[in-house]
């Protein structure tokens, strides 16, 4: 009568001593995974940039109104939001600032915004604060801001999202057909 009580004994010591296995097999593993999922987690911003800068050139042609892609350096949150008319600076509040601290989009955990380069060459851009435009012929300087136009023109930019583990990727916007391009991954070397 005991024999089936021992076995079952057994058997609850095998069950335990496969999950702990398997638990330790796991406990080693999980570091070779973090990096493929922050392969995903980069890909999903690139996705998340494409939609937003579409989104934003819609409500351009919608509203008719010039609307800006905007970074907040510090808190790595984005926003797209309508250009303020700075002519009349006395209609600025003080301290006003651009909201991004609290509202805005963040991008997933362990992506950062490494690098944005526009240049508004296709219509002429509102002259925000910061943005010097170039007379004549010459090339325009980069500025950080991307512009989107009523007409559906936008800033040519190049948006290089980036992780933790070296990889980056790049999504580009085309100036005069607002066409947004998403590249693939690629190692990425961040320079001094």
């Amino acid at each position: 009568m005991r024999r089936p009580a021992v076995r079952a004994g057994l058997t609850l010591l095998e069950t335990m001593l496969t999950l702990a296995l398997l638990a330790g097999i796991t406990a080693l593993a999980w570091p070779s995974l973090e990096k493929p999922f922050a392969l995903q987690r980069l890909k999903k911003a690139g996705d998340q940039i494409h939609a937003e800068l579409t989104r934003a050139r819609g409500t351009a042609i919608r509203s008719g109104r010039t609307q800006e892609f905007v970074v907040d350096a510090t808190t790595g949150r984005y926003a797209v939001l309508p250009t303020v008319d700075y002519s009349d600076v006395d209609q600025m509040q003080p301290g006003s600032g651009n909201g991004l601290t609290t509202a805005g989009s963040a991008l997933p955990e362990g992506i950062r915004l490494a690098e944005i380069s526009a240049v508004d060459d296709v219509t002429p851009a509102p002259q925000p604060i910061g943005f010097v435009q170039a007379a004549g012929d010459e090339a325009q300087p980069a500025s950080q801001t991307i512009y989107f136009h009523p007409d559906g023109t936008t800033s040519t930019a190049v948006i290089v999202l980036a992780d933790d583990y070296g990889m980056a990727l790049q999504v580009q916007l085309r100036g005069l057909t607002g066409a947004v391009a998403k590249g693939e991954p690629v190692a990425y070397e961040v320079t001094p």
